[in-house]
């Protein structure tokens, strides 16, 4: 069960929060909200501390939000993996396409730059 809220940190940057677990059923949740603002908006912060397991179904989520986003010349800014999620990500190569960051005022620096 995966937990998502929804807003806009400014004009520009959106932001998602997501507290959970990021399975099969997890990833269907997500789905259409990553697509809304990945659409919306240049960069989307997303808020992943609460995040403790991620599938291949949500790296595929994940790498389609950071396509969307950069065909726009944007980022999708991942704040606070854990470990075994940056790993996840790193294995399946998304940290060259999406930015991991430790802090909210470190996403807003990338977006900002």
């Amino acid at each position: 069960m995966i937990k998502v809220t929804m807003g806009a940190a400014d004009g520009e940057i959106g932001k998602i929060s997501l507290e959970g677990t990021i399975d099969i059923a997890g990833a269907a949740e997500i789905e259409q909200p990553f697509s809304i603002l990945s659409g919306s908006r240049r960069y989307l912060v997303a808020d992943f501390t609460g995040v403790d397991f991620l599938a291949s179904l949500g790296v595929r989520v994940l790498v389609q939000s950071a396509r969307a986003l950069g065909s726009r010349g944007g980022r999708l800014i991942l704040v606070g993996a854990a470990d075994p999620v940056r790993r996840v990500l790193v294995a399946c190569g998304v940290d060259t396409i999406v930015d991991l960051v430790d802090s909210e005022a470190d996403a807003m620096m990338v977006a900002r730059r």
